[in-house]
């Protein structure tokens, strides 16, 4: 299904300038709506309150997700043919897409028609359900590689079960398991080698820190290996490039949070924040505090900044292109806007 819709992406602006720690300036996110509708180059629109822009590939098609709070809708921003292209869904009222690849392949997870949800895989016109492993109900996609492996989560329902890791390749689901010791796992990254990255701990009896003793993992050739942290006793990975680097972030022995680059079996401290996002020219996007930043050759750049004000504007980086568009979304109230940064 093929629908033209409502809305237009806002361009924050070009952001640059990488030999120093720079700002990419508050001029630059000052209602980006009105000043850039007309020079946007992303013509996907539709008329609700809740639109993220969820992952971007190296055409610069955009996975969204829009709502209007009853149900949801994964959509393609396919900005080439000027069009947006409905995912369609699993029997019920909701699809969340997650990771577009560079063929334009989307994973997310969608409800079926008896409250399950499950990871799906989207491919030129056709939604496929992955299902979930053997014995589980609830499973979601994280991330695709070009090649097309999926990876993500899949448990039973909560709070009976714990999710396990999986890895999902030419229609079988395998269960990654969890690193020793550890009770779950969750695979957030996978690249064309097939090295799946993600995160494995253990549930804790705290309801506000349920989740405890994380470590970052890499798994390759049938085997989840920890990642180094930085002194501390906890990290988490997020994402793998084409070359193997992996972001995300590590404790140091103090127990602060410092955002990392694993490769080659040694770590990289890029200083405070946590990393999200790595592409395959080695630009991580993550966090620092209240700001959306990235890191370009060890030095960060601050993307945006979330405003405390009555308006409570906050940012979101949920995904990178290798050509360093980034894009996400802008909360303000209950009004989720997509957005859209370019690196140069």
């Amino acid at each position: 299904m093929r629908t033209r819709l409502l809305w237009s992406l806002a361009v924050i602006g070009l952001v640059g300038g990488c030999s120093e720690s720079t700002d990419a300036g508050l001029d630059q996110v000052q209602d980006p709506l009105a000043k850039t509708r007309l020079a946007s180059r992303y013509t996907c629109q539709v008329d609700v309150d809740w639109v993220s822009a969820m992952d971007v590939n190296a055409a610069e098609q955009i996975a969204v997700f829009s709502s209007n709070f009853t149900e949801g809708h994964g959509l393609l921003c396919d900005n080439k043919h000027g069009v947006s292209i409905d995912l369609g869904n699993l029997g019920g009222p909701w699809t969340y897409p997650n990771a577009i690849n560079a063929p334009g392949q989307v994973v997310g997870a969608s409800e079926t028609a008896d409250d399950q949800t499950h990871a799906f895989l989207w491919d030129h016109g056709v939604i496929i359900d992955l299902g979930s492993l053997p014995g589980d109900d609830h499973s979601e996609a994280h991330a695709i590689s070009d090649a097309g492996q999926v990876v993500g989560e899949s448990s039973r329902s909560y709070p009976e079960g714990l999710p396990h890791a999986f890895l999902w390749k030419k229609g079988r689901m395998v269960d990654l398991g969890t690193l020793p010791g550890k009770t779950w796992s969750v695979a957030t990254g996978v690249n064309s080698r097939g090295q799946v990255v993600g995160t494995s701990g253990n549930i804790s009896a705290n309801p506000q820190l349920p989740r405890v003793n994380t470590r970052g993992f890499l798994w390759q050739y049938g085997q989840m290996t920890p990642l180094l942290t930085l002194g501390g006793a906890e990290s988490y990975a997020s994402d793998i490039n084409a070359a193997g680097q992996i972001a995300g972030g590590a404790q140091t022995a103090s127990g602060e949070w410092h955002a990392v680059i694993w490769q080659k079996g040694t770590v990289t401290d890029l200083g405070s924040g946590g990393a999200r996002l790595i592409n395959n020219a080695g630009v991580v996007v993550g966090r620092d505090g209240s700001e959306t930043v990235y890191w370009r050759n060890g030095v960060k750049v601050v993307l945006a900044h979330d405003d405390d004000d009555e308006d409570g504007v906050s940012f979101t980086a949920r995904g990178i292109s290798s050509s360093g568009v980034v894009v996400g979304e802008r909360l303000q109230r209950t009004s989720y806007i997509p957005i859209v940064w370019t690196i140069r």
